[in-house]
């Protein structure tokens, strides 16, 4: 099941770059699901609470503890957040797994251990598509008058008593979101010019981390795409088509000093493009963004039975808003010929995850991305929920061999 991308200010809980001194020289590649039912997983299920309960003894601000199959071999990844202190006499990152080995993490059943510095989801430059009148799967969105935070629309739902009544599914986070004290600095630094919106006050409050909202507040009106999406859109187009005007300019400054006529074919290729940028521009910001109002949200839970977050979020589409749920054709790739064959591809209901089972999700600025959920769940601390910690399903990638390569 498609989740929505984090916010810009969030956390990516996604492999990147691992510390110095990890006992893996880190070669970013194949990384797999770990089967279900092998030792690591048995190992895993049975020591992760020990061990994130040892590692947030130490001071390290750890956001999530991942295992996977990296090239075929069992590997424990501690992804954290840099800059992070040690306590209880443990003094560097070396020291933390040295001490989780023995006890937690053997390396007889994990042969790789390392520490990974957490990414930073950053903004997206998105494409036309974002600005048709229909909305589908993938697209971005976020609150009106918000720079800061974008996210994913993930499905439509109608109501059971009222057919014509729609909402659009997304996360908490992206809907209500937390306007962090290094967001407010950034800005004042850049000293960004006024947006065509004033977002609600309440969420200008830095700091905040929102409860739930069943209509209590002040409208918050939901956009599509998303307003710092969109406004990054255009100052590409804009920087696009200055830089065209310039390249017209420049031919016929040097036909002039040669004494000679620009070649017609080539005015008419650059006077094409500057057209065409601005013709985006004009498109752009003429088009209908307003995609709806916020209904209701879960604020930031965990759910005592699953152990997962509960972060979901729905908002109510504006009159005369047209959404469904389908995604663009995409293009071929083994395993998933009933997707690829489409025109498009129609959800039609929801399901639980399912260990092993083929996942494909599309999000605003990851694109479309496929794999397969693995047979453990990571063990994730959120810096909402004051740190709380929950077990979240992982989607890793699906290897598939064809035509001498693999997928």
């Amino acid at each position: 099941m498609a989740t929505s991308d984090e916010l810009m200010s969030r956390r990516v809980i996604d492999p990147g770059v691992p510390a110095p001194g990890t006992e893996q020289n880190y070669v970013q590649d194949v990384r797999e699901a770990v089967a279900p039912g092998s030792q690591a997983a048995s190992t895993w299920n049975q020591n992760l609470d020990g061990a994130a309960e040892y590692l947030t003894s130490t001071g390290l601000v750890w956001r999530a503890l991942h295992l996977s199959l990296l090239n075929g071999v069992e590997t424990v990844s501690i992804i954290y957040e840099p800059g992070g202190y040690f306590t209880g006499g443990i003094t560097d990152e070396y020291e933390v797994t040295k001490q989780l080995r023995p006890q937690y993490f053997p390396p007889e059943v994990f042969p790789n251990l390392e520490l990974v510095e957490a990414k930073v989801s950053k903004g997206t430059i998105v494409l036309a598509s974002e600005y048709e009148k229909t909305r589908c799967i993938g697209k971005s969105i976020g609150v009106a008058g918000v720079i800061w935070s974008a996210g994913t629309a993930g499905g439509f739902l109608a109501s059971n008593s009222n057919s014509d009544e729609v909402f659009g599914l997304s996360c908490h986070h992206v809907l209500l979101p937390t306007k962090y004290i290094e967001i407010a600095q950034k800005e004042k630094e850049e000293k960004k010019d006024p947006w065509e919106f004033s977002p609600p006050e309440f969420l200008e409050v830095t700091g905040i981390q929102h409860e739930s909202y069943n209509n209590d507040h002040e409208d918050v009106v939901i956009m599509q795409p998303a307003c710092g999406d969109h406004r990054d859109t255009l100052q590409e187009a804009q920087k696009e088509k200055t830089n065209g005007e310039g390249r017209l300019s420049d031919l016929f400054e040097k036909h002039k000093l040669l004494g000679s006529t620009p070649p017609k074919a080539s005015i008419d290729r650059q006077r094409r493009q500057v057209e065409d940028m601005e013709e985006c521009l004009d498109r752009y910001s003429k088009s209908k963004r307003e995609f709806g109002k916020l209904a209701y949200t879960s604020g930031y839970r965990i759910d005592k039975a699953t152990q997962h977050t509960l972060d979901w979020g729905l908002f109510r589409l504006t009159d005369g808003s047209l959404a469904d749920n389908t995604m663009p054709r995409l293009p071929h790739r083994p395993g998933w010929e009933a997707l690829g064959g489409l025109g498009i591809a129609l959800i039609t209901g929801i399901a639980d995850p399912v260990e092993k089972e083929a996942v494909f999700k599309r999000g605003r600025s990851s694109g479309p991305t496929y794999g397969e959920i693995s047979g453990v769940r990571d063990q994730v601390r959120f810096s909402e929920h004051g740190g709380c910690e929950s077990k979240e399903w992982c989607v890793v990638k699906r290897r598939i061999h064809e035509g001498g390569r693999f997928w």
